[in-house]
């Protein structure tokens, strides 16, 4: 007997943050190029220095990364509970396949040097099982290069925001600030782009997961048919 548990409550929940993160990472671009343009003034005209203005941004900038970060946590841990109960589900239908239990869904995502590789793979499984299932509903199966490219930018945000955290810290002059905020809006660039990237991807595979769960519950011509009887 197989038992599925429903996921699109927490799909709907882990697009909702994301679009959340993704007005954070807007906000911040807002906020880091108002520095910007702060700091450019303090290097070419250091006799008009505004220090009530330079004081009010770097507040603002502390309050919102602050903000960004917090909401990059909670975003990270719907999108794990999202992808946990996906993967459980993969693992409960008739004849599937799959390479790791489901605490991995979720484990990989925080042991070092794994979670640049694991949650990749068992996206893989989750994209691409589902629709072993109902590809005579959704007319075949639909590309996995979302998946990779929605890991490709995951990989690249996550390093160069780690890069620029630490140059963050060693800034010691204006120029370096310059440099440093210049660079801080391109990982920020980055950031939306991931999370639309994630938003796309999790639509999708939450629409396909669906599609296998009103399959499950009325098997028609498929392989649940061949199979005892789903209970969902």
């Amino acid at each position: 007997m197989y038992f599925l548990k429903p996921n699109a409550q927490r799909a709907k929940n882990a697009i909702i943050l994301l679009w959340l993160n993704l007005s954070f990472s807007a906000i911040t671009i807002i906020t880091t190029v108002w520095q910007y343009s702060l700091l450019l003034g303090i290097r070419d005209r250091p006799d008009e220095i505004d220090m009530p203005t330079i004081e009010l941004s770097d507040q603002i900038q502390t309050i919102v990364t602050y903000l960004n970060v917090g909401v990059s946590i909670i975003t990270g841990v719907f999108f794990i509970m999202w992808f946990r109960r996906a993967y459980f589900n993969l693992q409960q239908l008739p004849g599937s396949y799959f390479r790791y239990s489901e605490g991995w869904a979720a484990g990989a995502w925080f042991v070092p040097i794994l979670n640049w590789i694991r949650p990749y793979q068992i996206m893989r499984e989750i994209w691409d099982g589902n629709q072993h299932y109902v590809s005579h509903r959704i007319g075949g199966g639909a590309s996995n290069t979302p998946v990779g490219t929605w890991w490709a930018f995951w990989i690249i945000m996550s390093l160069s925001s780690n890069v620029y955290f630490r140059l963050a810290q060693a800034a010691d002059d204006v120029q370096e600030l310059i440099s440093i905020s210049l660079f801080g809006i391109i990982v920020e660039v980055i950031s939306v782009v991931a999370a639309i990237l994630a938003i796309m991807m999790v639509r999708k595979a939450s629409q396909i997961e669906d599609e296998v769960w009103d399959e499950a519950s009325s098997p028609s011509d498929s392989i649940f048919a061949q199979n005892e009887e789903v209970t969902v």
